[in-house]
């Protein structure tokens, strides 16, 4: 868990709510969690290759941690706006 001071931690969550006001802000967070490769395996025969997708992972899991606590809801919003537009969930 990232530990962030409280007068950031209230940015913060004015930026995140800021942001799913927008469907731009929830296409762009969709894409950021589809590149972070949320649900998906991160094994492979290289162990390099491995931990370089956990990190990109681990990021993911920061962004829908930090979106299911400042915009309740966001995460499914985000699930379905990127359905919406790529014809497909996540």
């Amino acid at each position: 868990m990232n530990k962030v001071p409280g007068n950031k931690m209230n940015q913060l969550k004015e930026d995140y709510q800021a942001v799913m006001k927008t469907s731009a802000g929830k296409r762009l967070i969709g894409h950021l969690l589809d590149q972070s490769q949320l649900h998906r395996s991160i094994l492979t025969d290289d162990p390099c290759v491995a931990f370089y997708n956990e990190g990109r992972r681990s990021m993911g899991i920061i962004i829908m941690n930090d979106l299911n606590t400042h915009v309740p809801g966001g995460f499914i919003e985000v699930l379905k706006t990127w359905e919406e537009n790529n014809g497909r969930s996540k």
